[in-house]
C-alpha cells in the first residue's frame, strides 16, 4: 500500500507512470536497506515520518482555506450521498453503556453447612446462570436446596427454582418463584403455583399450601406439657411479608378423614385452674381421651408476631357423657416474635 501510494502521487503531481514510480522506488528502499542495514532502515522512517507528517498536515491546512473553513468543508460533505453526519466521528452515536455488554457468569455451591446465630443449616446446594453487569437476566433457573434447617424445628429437604425472566436492576429484582417445597411436620409446605417476588415493593404475597401434616409432630413443640395427639392436617396459608415481617391472614388447617384423637393430662397448675372454672374444667375432662371426627383451625399471624388459631373440634369421650357427640371450640394464641426475628 506505501509503494502504491507512491505511485498514485508521482502520477498526479509529476507526471509520471505509476507502475514506473513504485518499480523505481522500490528499487531505491531495498537499496538503502541493503547498504545501511538496520539502522539505515529506521534512520530513513525517522525522516520519512516527519516529511509525512508535515507534508500531511500542511495539505489539510490548505484544503481547508480553499474551499473556505471548515463549516464550508462540513456543508460540502454533508451534500455528498452517502455522506452522514457521524461517519468521520471518532466514537459511534449513541454512546456506550454497560447494559450493552453480554457479560455471563455461572455459580455452583454445594455441601455448604455451618449456622446464623441461633439457626443452623445443612448442605446448602446453590446453582445460577446469569448475564449482564448493571441488570441481570438468568440463563436457566437457578435452584437452591437445603438438606436440613433447624429454625426450632427442624425443616428438612427445601428445594426452590427462581428465574429473573428479564433483565431487572441488581439493587430491585423481581424474581418468578417456579418452585418452592420443604418437608415439615412429618409432611412438606409447597407453592401451589408459581409466585411473584418484587424486591422493589414494599411487600409480597404467596399462597402455600399444608399437605400431610401430622398433629403428633405439632403438638411435640409444646415443651412442657403432657399432651398426646395424632392425625392428618392439610390446609392454605397465604404469607405475606412486609417491613421485613411475616404476616398470615385467613389461613386454615383442617384434619383429614376419618380424624383421630387427643389426650392431655393437666398438670397441678392446669388442674388448679380447672377448678376455678367449670367451663375449663369441662374441656380438659373431655380431652383426656377426646376422639375428634371433625378438626379445624383458622390461622392468623399479625405484624407483631402474635399467633392466633381458632380451633373447632367436634368428637366424642367414650368415658364422658356416655360418648356423646361434642362439638367446642378452643381459641389459642402464641407470640412467635422471638422466633421469626
Amino acid at each position: 500500500w506505501v509503494l502504491k501510494g507512491l505511485g498514485t502521487v508521482a502520477e498526479a503531481v509529476l507526471g509520471v507512470d505509476g507502475n514506473t514510480a513504485i518499480l523505481v522506488g522500490a528499487a531505491l528502499a531495498l537499496s538503502y536497506a541493503l547498504l545501511a542495514g538496520f539502522w539505515g532502515v529506521v534512520i530513513t522512517d525517522v525522516i520519512q515520518f516527519a516529511l509525512a507528517m508535515v507534508g500531511s498536515i500542511s495539505v489539510a491546512v490548505l484544503a481547508v482555506r480553499h474551499v473556505g473553513g471548515v463549516a464550508e468543508l462540513k456543508t460540502r460533505l454533508l451534500t455528498t450521498p452517502g455522506f452522514r453526519e457521524n461517519t468521520l466521528a471518532l466514537i459511534p452515536s449513541g454512546g456506550f453503556s454497560l447494559e450493552q455488554l453480554a457479560q455471563k457468569a455461572h455459580l455452583r455451591i454445594e455441601g455448604v453447612s455451618g449456622s446464623y446465630g441461633e439457626y443452623q443449616f445443612e448442605d446448602i446446594d446453590v446453582s445460577a446462570s446469569w448475564q449482564g453487569v448493571e441488570k441481570w437476566q438468568t440463563l436457566q433457573p437457578a435452584t437452591l436446596s437445603i438438606a436440613r434447617l433447624d429454625v426450632g424445628f427442624d425443616v428438612t429437604d427445601t428445594r426452590a427454582t427462581l428465574v429473573l425472566p428479564r433483565p431487572t436492576a441488581l439493587d430491585s429484582p423481581v424474581f418468578r418463584v417456579e418452585q418452592f417445597e420443604s418437608a415439615l411436620f412429618g409432611g412438606r409446605v409447597y407453592l401451589p403455583e408459581p409466585a411473584r417476588w418484587d424486591f422493589s415493593q414494599p411487600s409480597n404475597s404467596v399462597t402455600l399450601r399444608a399437605d400431610d401434616w401430622r398433629l403428633e409432630d405439632i403438638v411435640a413443640l409444646q415443651t412442657g406439657q403432657d399432651i398426646q395427639a395424632d392425625g392428618t392436617l392439610e390446609g392454605e396459608l397465604p404469607v405475606t411479608v412486609s417491613g421485613g415481617r411475616i404476616i398470615i391472614e385467613k389461613g386454615y388447617l383442617r384434619a383429614r378423614a376419618p380424624g383421630g384423637s387427643i389426650r392431655y393430662i393437666a398438670n397441678a397448675a392446669s388442674q388448679a385452674l380447672a377448678a376455678s372454672s367449670s367451663e375449663l374444667g369441662l374441656a380438659m375432662g373431655l380431652l383426656e381421651d377426646f376422639r375428634y371426627r371433625t378438626l379445624s383451625s383458622e390461622v392468623e399471624l399479625d405484624p407483631q408476631g402474635n399467633l392466633l388459631l381458632a380451633l373447632s373440634l367436634e368428637g366424642s369421650n367414650p368415658a364422658q357423657y356416655e360418648g356423646r357427640r361434642i362439638r367446642f371450640n378452643i381459641n389459642l394464641e402464641q407470640n412467635l416474635d422471638p422466633l421469626l426475628q
